[in-house]
């Protein structure tokens, strides 16, 4: 399976590491109960296809998007596995959700680590800011 264009999609990397709280199900990062507050949350994922369009990842929280992150100008197409970075800190509540999305304008971009997709190395994550 891979990304369909100019859509959307959410990933969902499919090994914990660590996961005090149980608060990662399912690709769905959700503040547990007494922990709102400041979190640094990271995500990365490979785009690999012959040309690949503005590769972007995004975060969602509660279903809006609101942070975004490409590397490359919206009319620059590269080739090859690009990787992309995204991180934030966000002020988030108990039982808020935080979900990573990939984008890209070409068809047919499989994502290498989303558990529907393919196999590492795409990770998401959050942890708290500790006395933020």
């Amino acid at each position: 399976s891979a990304l369909t264009a100019s859509t959307w999609t959410k990933i969902s990397p499919n090994t914990e590491a660590y996961d005090s709280n149980t608060a990662y199900t399912g690709g769905t990062f959700t503040v547990p109960s007494g922990e709102g507050g400041l979190y640094f949350i990271y995500g990365t994922a490979a785009f690999t296809a012959a040309a690949v369009n503005r590769p972007t990842l995004s975060f969602y929280v509660n279903g809006s998007r609101v942070f975004t992150r490409s590397p490359f100008d919206e009319n620059i197409d590269v080739s090859g596995y690009q990787e992309v970075t995204i991180n934030a800190t966000l002020n988030l509540s108990v039982s808020d959700t935080v979900e990573l999305y990939a984008f890209t304008s070409v068809s047919s971009v499989p994502i290498y680590g989303d558990s529907a997709l393919q196999n590492n190395p795409a990770s998401f994550g959050a942890f708290k800011l500790i006395g933020a």
